[in-house]
């Protein structure tokens, strides 16, 4: 029995790198279209193929090919997620000080919004205040804060799009 399980494995291993000489090339196109970043691209295709390596179910031929473009695709649907969750935060936060930073009124008008994003983000449940914290004022990444938490990534993410919420709508009151 444990031959055949071998002999599979092997099929699916020579099956992935098939697919992988003849369609690298392509995948990578296909997410550089969508995302505009080379190295992104680049390392997201190695992503793909690394993914299907770790599927650990034989890899048909009919559907390899499908495989491969819907691993990319998700991919690539959780990278412009996370990129567009990013840049409206930022553009959201800190469009007033940008615009502002050469007035002195308008830079008493920043401080003041963000002594007052501080006291918004006090208020904030425990662990979410703490994520909020730790990408907007330390600069971290999610996956990092994942790890360091022993929290999923999407639990994060979830965490930090709720918390930019929160302090955007009060803001907004503020304002």
């Amino acid at each position: 029995m444990q031959h055949v399980t071998d002999d599979t494995m092997r099929t699916s291993y020579a099956l992935i790198e098939q697919a992988y000489v003849e369609l690298r090339c392509r995948v990578r196109t296909y997410i550089l279209y969508k995302i505009n970043d080379a190295d992104d691209a680049e390392d997201m295709t190695q992503d793909v193929f690394l993914r299907l390596l770790e599927y650990g179910q034989v890899i048909q031929p009919e559907t390899a090919q499908s495989m491969i473009f819907t691993i990319a695709r998700n991919l690539v649907f959780d990278y412009l997620r996370r990129h567009y969750c990013h840049q409206e935060a930022h553009d959201e936060l800190f469009r007033s000080t940008d615009i502002a930073s050469n007035y002195t009124e308008s830079n008493i008008v920043a401080h003041d919004l963000a002594q007052q994003e501080i006291q918004i983000v006090s208020q904030l449940p425990a662990q979410r205040q703490r994520i909020y914290t730790m990408v907007r004022y330390e600069g971290r990444c999610v996956a990092d804060i994942s790890k360091e938490l022993r929290l999923s990534v999407r639990t994060v993410e979830n965490h930090l799009a709720i918390g930019r919420r929160e302090v955007r709508e009060c803001l907004r009151k503020c304002m």
